[in-house]
């Protein structure tokens, strides 16, 4: 055993570091370094977190490691996005008292197999153990194709809108870099090569170099074959989308051969849709893999629609894995989770006798408010101050109707006082100028009216077990705050909306202590 420990200057500040085994099995070996089982620790209260830490190897270009310096500085809390969290160097001296540098990436650790193993049958982890949900997607893939490969191709949509909405483009989207998690999510792993987009140049020395070009050729957009960053955009990743989309419907890639045949195919060869039986989404695909950018569709979301329709004329696509929902795609803020349920009426059959009995209850009618509050949720997080005021209107009058995901949406927008609140709301609180005394009233009155406790995000429960401390109410904060720390203490996210879970959990037992002390 020999035991690591990293800590740069950002990880002094806040008092933690990461450590790992040197000698322990790694997790995995790639191009640019070894990837090992890793801790993360606070120095106050020796509380740990299970992390990824990527040793990079020496002597690579030093372009290698600016690139893996930018993937680490993408911090985004995403479902369907591997948390990148850090990037250190290091100086340390070798046996023959040399001076080099060490680099090392951090990141959320996730267990599981990547798509390209999935699509071959593959549904066991590194350690040979069987991951049930890879295997019931892979089941459902072979089962139904064209419903399965719209779940997951709505999974990587969702992770690329979250990027593009912080203004960066991934440019190396293929199956090695999307993975089926333990957990039951599907997560983009690899932004490798992802780029800010105001920082694009006219030449990418960083993707080619004398003729070498970095990035998966079968997946590549004309102009990241041609090295033409000034023409890279959104519409890049939305080609890759579209390579991966038919090549989960049709089961192979449009283009195949040598590097240099399959680069030369991106640029000149349409993709063959024909093969694709599904018309409406053989459409897709095609706008999607166009040539001329410009011809693509503009932003994921417009993509997300457009398969969405498609979706919704077929009977037998039905929304199983995909937890968020078009709320996700359009804006990163978490919400509800959304499932889409189409039934088909029975043939009709030979008229019963009536039959003498007591008359039956009728069926709830259970009011399907997802599209009204994803459309809600779109325009509060407009940036225009108008539209966002008319999303807090729908908002509100959804809230009227008990949809419970919208109650909790505006509770959460009129809180000031929370540590959880995301950089999303804070950003909605400013450009609808909430008075804070009114918003912290209305944050209650809206939390307290949710019904079902049970629904209740940990950061509403939190919230509202803190203003019940804040009111004196110590029997409710009780109760509360108690809900709110069995629902994290169960939960698998290692932060929310950036606080470290064992922080969030010290604070919540803090103001359950305090509660408790008044009662007793």
């Amino acid at each position: 055993m020999l035991i690591k420990r990293l800590q740069g200057q950002l990880e002094k500040r806040n008092g933690y570091y990461y450590e790992f085994d040197m000698h322990s099995k790694p997790l995995g070996e790639g191009g640019m370094g070894v990837v090992y089982k890793g801790f993360k620790i606070y120095e106050a209260t020796g509380n740990r977190s299970v992390v990824a830490i990527k040793a990079m190897f020496d002597g690579l270009p030093a372009e290698v490691y600016e690139r893996a310096e930018r993937e680490a500085s993408i911090r985004l809390r995403n479902d369907n996005l591997v948390e990148m969290l850090g990037f250190i160097s290091e100086i340390e001296i070798d046996p023959y008292g040399m001076q080099k540098n060490k680099y090392y990436v951090v990141s959320e650790y996730l267990n599981g197999v990547v798509l390209s193993d999935l699509l071959t049958g593959q549904f066991k982890d590194k350690d040979g153990i069987e991951i049930p949900y890879a295997k019931q997607l892979y089941t459902d893939y072979v089962s139904e194709k064209e419903k399965t490969s719209i779940e997951i191709i709505r999974c990587v949509l969702s992770g690329i809108l979250a990027l593009h909405d912080k203004g960066y483009i991934h440019r190396d989207i293929d199956p090695t870099n999307i993975m089926v998690t333990d957990e039951g999510t599907i997560k983009l792993i690899d932004f490798g090569i992802a780029k800010y987009v105001r920082s694009l140049g006219t030449i990418d020395k960083s993707l080619t170099s004398t003729g070498k070009f970095i990035g998966k050729a079968e997946f590549a957009s004309p102009e990241l074959v041609l090295g033409d960053v000034r023409n890279q955009g959104y519409p890049t990743d939305i080609y890759a989308i579209g390579i991966l989309f038919y090549q989960l419907l049709v089961g192979k890639l449009p283009f195949t051969g040598s590097k240099y045949e399959v680069l030369q195919m991106q640029l000149n060869d349409k993709v063959p849709v024909k093969h694709i039986k599904n018309p409406l989404l053989a459409k897709i695909v095609k706008k999607a893999t166009e040539k001329n950018k410009s011809d693509r569709y503009s932003s994921v979301a417009e993509l997300r629609v457009e398969i969405d329709k498609a979706a919704d004329s077929h009977p037998t696509i039905i929304s199983r894995y995909w937890k968020h929902g078009v709320a996700t795609l359009l804006s990163s803020v978490a919400c509800a989770t959304i499932i889409y349920m189409l039934t088909l009426p029975e043939p009709p059959g030979p008229t019963p006798k009536p039959q003498p009995g007591p008359t039956p209850k009728p069926t709830p009618v259970v009011v399907d408010y997802s599209k009204d509050f994803n459309q809600a949720l779109a325009k509060l997080n407009s940036k225009d101050k108008n539209i966002a005021t008319e999303g807090l209107n729908l908002m509100k009058g959804l809230a009227d109707k008990n949809c419970a995901d919208a109650i909790e949406e505006l509770g959460l927008t009129y809180c000031t006082f929370s540590k959880v609140q995301s950089s999303e709301i804070k950003a909605r609180r400013e450009i609808l100028g909430l008075n804070q005394n009114i918003s912290e009233t209305q944050s209650i009155q809206y939390l307290e009216s949710i019904k079902a406790d049970e629904t209740m995000s940990v950061d509403a429960l939190y919230i509202l077990g803190y203003s019940y401390w804040k009111q004196h109410n110590w029997e409710k904060g009780v109760e509360t705050l108690s809900k709110a720390l069995e629902k994290i203490s169960t939960s698998s996210e290692s932060t929310f909306n950036g606080l470290p879970k064992e922080d969030l959990i010290e604070d919540i037992k803090r103001y359950l202590n305090l509660c408790r002390k008044e009662l007793n």
